[in-house]
């Protein structure tokens, strides 16, 4: 795809060239005005063809990068939802693992058995919200990997 851009647009800047030697050569032989006006004419329609196409290139090459950044935007979206829910499930399972060595000692007051709940269901909830915000993310293909 390059190559054939490169292609055309070396044609075109090709036939540009050719289209100014042969105006410059009638200006330098004093050929009539409508040779002239002609080669004038045929010179603009050229410059004007190789307009187009740097105009599509550059607006190809905008869309590409504005292509790329929106990429590199959602993977970094991806990467800080990792880390949100990977923090997350690390905090629920520091909770889990205190409160069952808590209930295992079977020295733990009720007050604290409800202070552990409240703890876990609140990080539970931040665990959904947060593997709930990674998927609105991902594709299916992604989503699917993260799971297994």
């Amino acid at each position: 795809m390059a190559e054939e851009a490169r292609n055309i647009r070396r044609t075109a800047k090709g036939r540009f060239t050719r289209k100014r030697n042969e105006l410059i050569k009638s200006i330098e032989n004093e050929s009539g005005i409508e040779i002239i006006e002609s080669n004038y004419a045929s010179l603009v329609e050229a410059w004007s063809i190789v307009e187009t196409i740097e105009a599509k290139e550059r607006t190809e090459a905008e869309h590409t990068e504005l292509q790329k950044r929106e990429r590199e935007q959602i993977q970094r979206m991806i990467d800080q939802s990792l880390i949100k829910r990977d923090t997350a499930q690390a905090v629920f399972e520091t909770l889990y693992k205190s409160a069952t060595h808590m209930l295992e000692t079977e020295t733990i007051t009720t007050s604290v058995v409800k202070k552990f709940q409240i703890q876990m269901e609140e990080a539970f909830t931040e665990c959904k919200r947060t593997n709930s915000a990674l998927l609105e993310l991902l594709t299916r293909e992604s989503a699917d990997s993260q799971m297994e």
